[in-house]
């Protein structure tokens, strides 16, 4: 199906994609007729829930010295989400929060739901919890001090950092598509947090220093792969490096990559030409 983008340049067009089997996201590609470039966007459908946030992230979100306690008090007082996922093959009881909507089964940050009425007696859908807005909040405004990054005020190199990362993990999933098939930004993401929170005063970020920041924020992204634990920033019992989330052998192959990058200067960063190993 093709739209015309209203409010858009004229040349503009959007098309939806087939829907992957397994997948909740609707492809949108935008076209440029003029350019011939095209802009492919990802659309998942979420459902807000205006409701306190959930037992099983009690432990997690913990930016109390990076952010503050006020800070991770009015994050938690917004709202949360569900993205529908393809089903999980373990499920395990929770507490039930959505009392009087639904039946819930949570393994990690996933809920099994079996939703009540006439309209979706029987049926069973798989939902994970999404905190995307939280995250946007917390990479915006990422400085212990109010001013950081902020005009006239002193900056940091951690979204430097956080974009170096991505770029590396981009051209590792081009050379070894199958392999690292699983590893995809969110774990990135996930670690940089766990970073910022081990790593919480912005002296700890000098932008003079991106080098020698990114190489311990990969330090770090090693550590967790090595230990295979990466815990989801938000729901701390649910480990996003487990067996059923992430193939062990896969794993183990990420680590063995990441260790050659780190040993040989990231050659993933060397011109075209100069990075075969």
């Amino acid at each position: 199906m093709s739209v015309r983008i209203s409010g858009c340049h004229k040349n503009w067009t959007a098309t939806l994609q087939r829907k992957s089997q397994g997948s909740p996201a609707v492809t949108m590609l935008v076209q440029d007729s003029e350019s011939e470039q095209n802009i492919s966007i990802d659309i998942v459908l979420g459902l807000e829930a205006f409701q306190q946030w959930p037992t099983c992230t009690n432990d997690g979100m913990n930016i109390e010295k990076w952010l503050s306690k006020k800070t991770k008090s009015n994050l938690k007082h917004q709202s949360f989400y569900f993205v529908p996922k393809h089903p999980h093959r373990r499920a395990r009881a929770l507490s039930n929060d959505l009392r009087g909507a639904c039946h819930n089964y949570c393994h990690g940050s996933e809920y099994h739901i079996q939703l009540l009425g006439r309209e979706f007696a029987g049926k069973r859908k798989t939902w994970r919890i999404s905190f995307s807005h939280v995250e946007k909040t917390l990479l915006m405004n990422h400085g212990s001090m109010k001013s950081c990054c902020h005009r006239g005020a002193v900056g940091c190199c951690r979204k430097n950092c956080l974009k170096l990362m991505k770029y590396l993990v981009h051209v590792l999933k081009e050379q070894y598509p199958q392999e690292l098939s699983k590893l995809n930004s969110y774990y990135i993401k996930t670690a940089y947090f766990h970073s910022m929170v081990q790593r919480h005063k912005d002296d700890q970020w000098p932008a003079s220093k991106v080098v020698e920041c990114f190489l311990k924020f990969l330090d770090d992204f090693i550590e967790h792969v090595e230990k295979a634990e990466l815990k989801h920033f938000f729901v701390a019992t649910s480990n996003l490096f487990d067996s059923t989330n992430f193939p062990p052998k896969n794993l183990k192959f990420l680590l063995k990559i990441l260790k050659e990058q780190k040993a040989n200067g990231i050659l993933a960063f060397a011109p075209p030409g100069k990075c075969q190993q």
